[in-house]
């Protein structure tokens, strides 16, 4: 399952992805939801494993197009921003990465604390801001290269079920 979540945000050029995105009418590279109400059994399986897929991407910010400044990972240490917002969402839903940027393609701080709780501004400033002609990179947290293996997918789907070691077989 995970090898097709994957490829499908990692591989857009594929034929068969490109099918796959258009039946299912797939908006942006790793959206927040998959789910529909009519697809075949692969699918509402594939979906079913999606947040996990989402929860163990990260995105490497390049020109920030590609990336949801606050319903993606992108400063890894906090998660979506979402979860850190000050105001309302519906406030700061529409703000993008050039919103968020003074002239000089530099964070506008005052911005980030008038949309963010305090203790997520450190984080999200030290990360470099979105360059001009350079490319969004999904990568997958399980690996420390970032780069998708079935046998770390297996393992973090795996990972909620371990139970620890019973001290009586020790």
């Amino acid at each position: 399952m995970h090898k097709l979540a994957y490829t499908l945000t990692h591989c857009p050029d594929a034929l068969w992805v490109q099918a796959l995105r258009q039946k299912y009418k797939l908006q942006g590279l790793c959206p927040l939801s998959i789910a529909r109400n009519c697809c075949s059994p692969f699918w509402r399986a594939l979906s079913n494993v999606w947040d996990s897929v989402r929860d163990n991407v990260s995105w490497i910010v390049g020109n920030g197009m590609d990336v949801n400044v606050w319903n993606d990972t992108w400063v890894p240490s906090l998660g979506p921003l979402r979860l850190w917002l000050r105001s309302s969402p519906l406030v700061v839903a529409s703000l993008t990465f050039d919103d968020l940027l003074l002239h000089d393609r530099q964070w506008d701080v005052n911005r980030l604390s008038g949309s963010l709780l305090p203790e997520a501004i450190p984080f999200v400033v030290g990360i470099p801001p979105p360059l001009v002609g350079t490319c969004d990179v999904l990568s997958w947290n399980s690996t420390p290269a970032g780069n998708f293996t079935v046998a770390s997918a297996y393992a973090r789907l795996l990972e909620s079920v371990w139970e620890a070691i019973d001290p009586k077989w020790s």
